[in-house]
């Protein structure tokens, strides 16, 4: 009886013990879970807004949100796909379209015609017409051996022109002057589309386009009286600065002068230490020599402080004319042009353009004029060797700035208000490619949820010590702003890293994801 007492005392003591023992394991706060991250709501607006779900991430490192704003677009560069063969080997060299169809325009294609090229061969450079075609300005050039060219220059009287400067399509201070008989001989590589340009005191400019053979080639002008052009721009004094004047051909009705006026040097030689052309003084005032006399042309100015004006029409009936061009200012739009390392680059053009006044070629392509002729409304520059730019626009809400290099990729970049001064505008080398941008882990050793907008619904987990990478759909220009969220939910206020270059493999700058 005593024995089976104590085994029942045993039993009620070992089943009372079971049941506190699981009582106390179930009021145990549960372990943290190790997967899945816990779903967060879309947010409803920017990084600005308070994202919801501040829950603590325990087991996990920070929260990582990161937001992208596209600000530009990275496009194919303009420069021409001309290939240039001396025989039937490829000629090494830079080219570039100095004036005519092989340029491209926003939301305009390349016009099919006539280019002129600049080719840099090394230390060599010449100047070359040809015939583009196609969307990518796509030529072929074909270049011989030295061959010698010769040529007379006479006046309308038949007199011979001594003293006349000739070019020869290559340097451009690689001028050669015309004996008392008025002739002259130069060394050039033979093949189409040399470019000969004659200038006298007193007479109108005149060019051929010439065939020079492996054997020679002969070549003669005759030099038409000129009219001496005086232009005033009227307006305000921060216009003058860098501005220039363009001459283009307008009109109804070309006489035989003018379909000899080499359009295409105005800018060739400006700058030039015998420059003839249209350099605008502190006054705004300019003298373009060697128009053809009897012509109408039009006359408009541009530059980095002023946009380009519409072309105003003009007679040169005597042998000196005056035009007053009313000129206007507008907003500053400044900033830098950096390669993908952050470096200056110099040789930029870089325009801006009203969005409603997008420019496009015009039909007189056969003239090799420079681009700036038919910009209308826009203001443009070449970064020298520290990159900066300095630009007025008349309103820069509705104006998009556009950079170009040969080298590199173009930008086109909308501006705003706020966006205008100190702007900062990378260019990827070559061509452009879609991102692939890589997220750091804010704290090594621990999984961390991340999200990316555009693109994530959902706060996502990464594992430890790996970086996360994020597909874009194109190459851009970019905003960041980031937020970083510790254990207990708390959000840091964002971080902004303004125009990041999105081309490539990029890395995120780490300052934005640290805690």
């Amino acid at each position: 009886m005593r024995r089976r007492s104590t085994t029942l005392l045993i039993a009620m003591f070992a089943l009372g013990g079971s049941y506190f023992g699981a009582m106390w394991w179930v009021s145990r706060d549960p372990a943290p879970p190790v997967m899945p991250m816990p779903v967060e709501e879309q947010a409803s607006g920017p990084l600005a807004a308070e994202p919801p779900g501040n829950r603590p991430l325990l087991a996990y490192g920070p929260r990582v949100w990161v937001e992208i704003e596209q600000v530009g677009s990275y496009l194919p560069s303009t420069a021409a796909n001309i290939r240039v063969h001396r025989g039937s080997a490829e000629v090494t060299a830079k080219i570039s379209v100095v004036g005519g169809a092989g340029m491209s325009w926003p939301e305009a294609d390349r016009r099919d015609g006539e280019a002129l090229v600049r080719i840099e061969e090394g230390a060599r450079t010449m100047f070359r017409r040809i015939m583009v075609a196609g969307a990518d300005g796509s030529g072929e050039l074909q270049i011989g051996i030295t061959a010698l060219l010769r040529g007379s220059v006479v006046d309308q009287l038949n007199k011979p022109v001594a003293g006349a400067r000739v070019w020869c399509g290559g340097e451009l201070d690689n001028e050669i002057l015309t004996d008392e008989k008025g002739c002259f001989a130069a060394e050039v590589a033979s093949g189409d589309g040399v470019p000969v340009v004659v200038r006298a005191v007193g007479k109108a400019w005149s060019y051929q386009l010439v065939s020079v053979l492996p054997a020679g080639s002969e070549v003669g002008f005759v030099l038409a009286a000129d009219c001496e052009l005086h232009v005033q721009l009227v307006g305000s004094e921060l216009t003058l600065p860098s501005a220039f004047v363009r001459i283009s051909a307008v009109g109804a009705s070309f006489t035989t002068e003018l379909l000899q006026y080499p359009f295409f040097a105005q800018q060739l030689f400006a700058g030039q230490a015998n420059n003839d052309g249209p350099a605008v003084d502190g006054q705004g005032h300019a003298v373009i020599r060697g128009l053809p006399r009897g012509s109408t042309i039009g006359v408009s100015a541009g530059g980095p402080c002023l946009p380009v004006t519409a072309p105003q029409q003009v007679e040169l009936l005597r042998a000196s004319t005056e035009v007053a061009l009313p000129v206007a200012h507008g907003a500053a739009c400044r900033g830098s042009v950096v390669d993908e390392h952050g470096d200056p680059l110099a040789g930029a053009f870089v325009w801006c353009w009203p969005q409603d006044k997008v420019p496009k070629r015009s039909s007189a392509d056969r003239w090799l004029q420079p681009r700036e002729v038919d910009a209308v409304a826009v203001s443009c520059v070449v970064t020298g060797a520290d990159g900066a730019f300095d630009l007025l626009v008349e309103d820069a809400e509705l104006c998009v700035l556009t950079i170009e290099h040969r080298d590199f990729a173009r930008l086109v970049r909308p501006l705003a208000r706020d966006v205008r001064i100190g702007l900062r505008c990378p260019l990827p080398g070559g061509a452009a490619t879609p991102p692939r941008m890589h997220v750091s882990p804010p704290i090594a050793g621990k999984a961390w949820p991340l999200r990316v907008d555009p693109g994530d619904q959902i706060f996502r987990v990464v594992a430890a010590d790996r970086d996360f990478v994020h597909p874009l759909p194109v190459p851009m220009l970019a905003l960041i702003r980031a937020r970083v969220a510790t254990s207990t939910g708390e959000w840091s206020p964002p971080r902004v890293a303004k125009d990041v270059m999105l081309s490539g493999v990029v890395s995120l700058p780490l300052a934005l994801t640290l805690r």
